[in-house]
């Protein structure tokens, strides 16, 4: 019998103000786990009871104490896979010059429900400068992920040094036309506020290259085959259709409520998303409105962002106001209350970045040699 191996990936940061070009990285780098060989960590399937380590949607391995978990790492979870190391708060304003935006327990949230994030793969407070012993080794990852972009920390380290040296440092491309920064920009100078909705809607769908990259968003969570299915104004329109097509009224949900845009989508966003299938078992079809709603975010950005949460199994645009189906549809968040972050919306980020403005613009300038 020939030996297997875990065939596990990782990759860190601080993936604060969590956007599609994040998503896209994940994405490329279980893509690119696909085509590699995997030969440093042995797995032999475990028949023994072993204790497995309890967590919730809101819980997250830490760096410092991972290998205290190793049952449950080694034979509770999925042997192949992406695992996402995030920092801390203290560690990015340490080496960035500032506080992210998000804190770390709404960026472990949103990254934990990326489609290619390995459940429960998701480990907090891992070194700035990667280090295989804290963390990656522990999550039995044979090889560490990052965009062509150089990483440095506040010394100017390459913060991937010690894993190019060991030759277990691989690269994908890095997501142009989208960052954290240009977003951050966008609301200290105000220049979102004359945005087309309904003329960058009707751009989208007439780009060939936006498609193609709408529809590689649209993958399983093993990046092999379409998955969420995205439509426009009604469900007899199909701009992406899923492998796994099949909606009904017994297995579906309608969540259409015209106050949530998905603008800069976050922890909020998502844990209703949350709520809705915990309640429900149910897939999940997201109304996109394109309203005269004034968004941060572009149509492309918010529709990009929606896909690539494993909460959702398909997207309709610009549903029109006639739309006939026979689904549950959800059109307020009512019933489900007391949330953890209830608190986060659009106006709540944009007024933390106000708030700092000076340290933004300090840090902005910086990076966009303005």
């Amino acid at each position: 019998m020939n030996q297997q191996y875990y065939n596990r990936s990782w990759l860190d940061g601080c993936f604060d103000f969590m956007h599609f070009g994040h998503a896209n990285a994940i994405l490329q780098s279980r893509m690119t786990a696909n085509d590699v060989n995997f030969s440093m960590f042995p797995y032999t399937p475990e028949d023994k009871n072993v204790s497995f380590t309890k967590l919730d949607e809101y819980t997250f391995f830490d760096a410092e104490s991972l290998k205290e978990h190793f049952d449950f790492v080694a034979y509770g979870m999925p042997r192949s896979g992406i695992w996402v190391g995030l920092h801390s708060d203290e560690e990015i304003a340490k080496n960035k010059g500032s506080l992210p935006v998000m804190n770390l327990l709404e960026r472990c949230y949103h990254v934990s429900n990326i489609r290619w994030v390995t459940s429960h793969g998701v480990v907090k407070n891992v070194p700035y400068v990667t280090e295989l012993e804290h963390g990656v080794n522990d999550a039995l990852c044979e090889y560490v992920l990052h965009g062509d972009d150089l990483v440095c920390d506040a010394d100017g380290k390459d913060c991937y040094d010690n894993v190019r040296k060991e030759n277990r440092f691989l690269i994908v491309k890095r997501t142009e036309g989208v960052s954290t920064t240009e977003i951050i920009q966008r609301i200290l100078l105000e220049n979102y506020k004359n945005r087309d909705n309904l003329s960058e809607y009707n751009e989208l769908l007439q780009n060939k290259v936006e498609l193609k990259l709408l529809e590689k968003l649209c993958l399983d969570e093993n990046a092999e085959k379409v998955y969420c299915s995205v439509f426009d104004e009604s469900f007899d329109n199909i701009v992406i259709k899923g492998e796994y097509f099949d909606y009904s009224e017994e297995n579906t949900i309608y969540y259409n409520n015209p106050d949530r845009s998905f603008d800069m989508m976050n922890a909020g966003d998502i844990e209703v998303l949350s709520k809705i299938k915990e309640k429900y078992q149910k897939k999940i079809i997201v109304a996109l409105n394109i309203t005269n709603a004034i968004c941060v975010n572009n149509i492309r950005e918010r529709l990009f962002s929606l896909v690539s949460c494993s909460l959702v199994d398909g997207v309709i645009i610009n549903p029109s106001s006639t739309l006939r189906h026979n689904f549950i549809e959800i059109t307020i968040d009512d019933e489900f209350k007391n949330r953890v972050f209830q608190y986060l919306t659009p106006e709540t980020i944009k007024e933390r970045i106000i708030n700092s403005k000076e340290i933004y613009e300090a840090r902005n300038k910086k990076k966009l040699n303005i």
